[in-house]
Order: structure tokens, then C-alpha cells, then sequence
């Protein structure tokens, strides 16, 4: 059974495997997976419908799924020579696969249309 801090979040749909360790002020969003035997740490979040694999550390405050950062240049139509920024959402997700351990106050992407992805084993 997962050990979740009272403090901690976990949204609808999301799922912690056996044995994992979530900790205060974390938060575990829809649709979410997180492997078994992980630890996420103090106040870190894990992103809608991303994956971990088993045994991954997060370590505190680090945000896994964070949107993008995707811009396209759109000429302005009442200022000629000018451009705006518009925002591109991004669709993709992440996976963290097994045996991965990330630091604190990281911030890893989703993907524009594919899944971000770290390896087996990346520390």
C-alpha cells in the first residue's frame, strides 16, 4: 500500500502504485500514474495524465508536465513590422520510465504533440 501525506493531493482518475511515498504538499494530477516503490517529495507536483515508471525519486518541488514553452509569431494587422506572441498548447505528456531519479525544483515539459521522455535509469 502507497504511503500519502494527508497534505498531499491525488486527483481523480490518478493512480500510486504499491509501496510508493508521497509527501506533504504534493499533488498528483488527473488521470496521473505514478509506478511502485516511487518517492515524490515535498511539495511537488506530477501533471495530468503523465506516467512514472517504478522506484523513480522526485525530489522537492519539482514539477513534472508543466505546458510548454511554445510561441508562434503572428505579424500585427494595425501595426505593420510588428509581431505578437501567441501561446502554443502543448499536447503531449511525459514519461518518466523505471529507475530514474530527478533533483529538486526541476521543471520538466510535455511535449508539443509527442510525450517528453527520460530514459530508464537517467539520474
Amino acid at each position: 500500500e502507497a504511503h500519502v501525506d494527508p497534505s498531499a493531493r491525488i486527483c481523480g482518475g490518478a493512480k500510486v502504485g504499491k509501496g510508493s511515498v508521497i509527501k506533504a504538499g504534493a499533488v498528483i494530477g488527473k488521470e496521473a500514474r505514478v509506478g511502485a516503490n516511487c518517492i515524490i517529495g515535498y511539495n511537488s507536483v506530477i501533471e495530468w495524465k503523465c506516467e512514472l515508471g517504478d522506484r523513480v525519486i522526485v525530489h522537492n518541488g519539482t514539477i513534472i508536465g508543466t505546458d510548454g514553452f511554445g510561441y508562434v509569431q503572428k505579424p500585427c494587422d494595425d501595426d505593420p513590422g510588428t509581431f505578437e506572441s501567441l501561446k502554443i498548447p502543448h499536447a503531449g505528456i511525459v514519461i518518466v520510465e523505471d529507475d530514474v531519479e530527478i533533483g529538486s525544483n526541476v521543471c520538466i515539459d510535455r511535449g508539443l504533440l509527442n510525450a517528453t521522455r527520460i530514459g530508464k535509469g537517467t539520474k
